[in-house]
C-alpha cells in the first residue's frame, strides 16, 4: 500500500537545522545529506509497517516509529505516525539526541 505522507512543522524545522549546519561543513555534504533523507522520507510510504517502534512510544502510550538514516555519527532517527492512508513524520533527529517526552512532540 503506498501512502502519502506529511511533515508536521517541527520536523519541517529539524531537517532545515541539519541542513543547515551541513551546509557550514560543506555544501556537498549538505546535498548529500539532504538527497538521502529525502529518499528515506519516501521509504515509510509504502514500508511503513516495517519499521520499528521508537522508544518514546512506551512512553509516551502512542505507536511511534522509527526509521534510522545514516551511519555512524551522522546517523538521524525520523520519527513518524502512521495510519491506513497517511504518513506523518513528526520530528527528524540526530541519534545522539536524548528520547523525546511529550513536550517534544506535536501528535497528529
Amino acid at each position: 500500500m503506498i501512502r502519502t505522507y506529511r511533515f508536521q512543522r517541527r520536523a519541517e524545522i529539524d531537517i532545515q537545522k541539519a541542513f543547515l549546519w551541513y551546509r557550514e561543513q560543506s555544501l556537498a555534504a549538505a546535498r548529500k545529506w539532504q538527497q538521502t533523507i529525502k529518499a528515506a522520507v519516501e521509504s515509510p510510504r509504502t514500508t511503513a509497517d516495517r519499521h520499528p517502534l521508537a522508544a518514546e512510544s512506551t512512553l509516551l502510550n502512542v505507536d511511534i516509529q522509527e526509521l534510522a538514516v545514516g551511519k555512524g555519527n551522522s546517523t538521524y532517527r525520523i520519527l513518524y505516525v502512521k495510519n491506513d492512508v497517511l504518513v506523518t513524520v513528526i520530528r527528524l533527529l540526530h541519534a545522539s539526541r536524548d528520547e523525546l517526552t511529550e513536550f517534544d512532540l506535536e501528535l497528529p
